[in-house]
């Protein structure tokens, strides 16, 4: 108990005290080489660093000093998390090249806006038996359906500007029909729906006795666009001319075979 109470006391005063650190100063490397060097434990240093700021270097070399010193790998992984947090802390959330949530999001005057993914649900147009009844002129269709008229991003810009950010950070691919899984705009289909009062829809397999079956959006229904890569996990998606006014969707390319609830990422084009 006495050990527990010195150790508290001690870091007290290394944040407080003039000798150490004052409470507008930062933590720094030597910061924590002096804690561990006290007795502190991985625990009580790990607290310190989430409650104070810092300015920790944890380049290659830092780290292996670092760990010369006796520095447990808890409080080197915190150090580095506390790194990552100020980086975020500080980006600028409406400049494209600064860290975003993993996503798709769209330039809009100066504002990143990001595309809230929505989930599709699986029809069947048609019927076998009445597709084998006309020879195959009434096809049995999969189809993906999206409830509503329009998508609640609606775009004004004719040739809208996206951004798409990629954890590249993950090691591996916990869902290979979401974004998850992705990792460049490559990977992903720009669909135009097909739209009623209720509902969107677009085709993503058909069957007729003559030709048999077959997955995958028609490539009638498909836009293309162009991409560039600006930063690590980081690409812009533009387009050379103005899309069509209409609702569309950015769709992961291995869920577009129609089974299934999936993701995609809607937005519309006013006229």
């Amino acid at each position: 108990m006495k050990t527990a109470i010195t150790k508290t006391l001690i870091l007290f005063l290394f944040c407080f005290s003039g000798n150490y650190l004052s409470a507008q100063e930062v933590l720094t490397d030597s910061s924590i080489a002096n804690l561990h060097k006290m007795g502190l434990g991985p625990s009580l240093i790990i607290s310190k660093i989430k409650t104070c700021k810092t300015n920790f270097d944890v380049s290659t070399t830092a780290l292996v000093q670092l760990k010369s010193k006796g520095i447990d790998d808890e409080v080197i992984a915190e150090m580095m998390n506390a790194e990552d947090r100020d980086k975020n802390n500080n980006a600028n959330p409406n400049d494209p090249k600064s860290p975003h949530e993993a996503g798709i999001y769209y330039l809009e005057s100066d504002n990143m806006v990001q595309l809230e993914p929505s989930v599709v649900s699986t029809a069947k147009s048609g019927s076998t038996m009445l597709t084998s009844m006309t020879y195959g002129l009434a096809q049995t269709q999969n189809k993906s359906v999206l409830d509503g008229a329009n998508s609640k991003s609606q775009l004004q810009e004719k040739s809208p500007v996206f951004y798409f950010y990629f954890d590249v950070t993950k090691t591996s691919l916990s869902n290979q029909y979401s974004f998850s899984a992705a990792t460049n705009p490559k990977e992903f289909i720009l669909v135009k729906f097909k739209s009623n009062s209720k509902r969107r829809e677009m085709v993503t397999g058909s069957w007729d006795p003559w030709s048999g079956g077959s997955n995958g959006i028609d490539e009638k229904y498909k836009t293309p666009f162009e991409f560039e890569k600006v930063a690590p996990g980081i690409f812009k998606v533009y387009f050379n001319k103005d899309i069509q006014p209409g609702e569309y969707c950015f769709i992961y390319g291995g869920a577009a075979n129609g089974r299934g609830n999936n993701q995609v990422f809607d937005f519309g084009v006013e006229k």
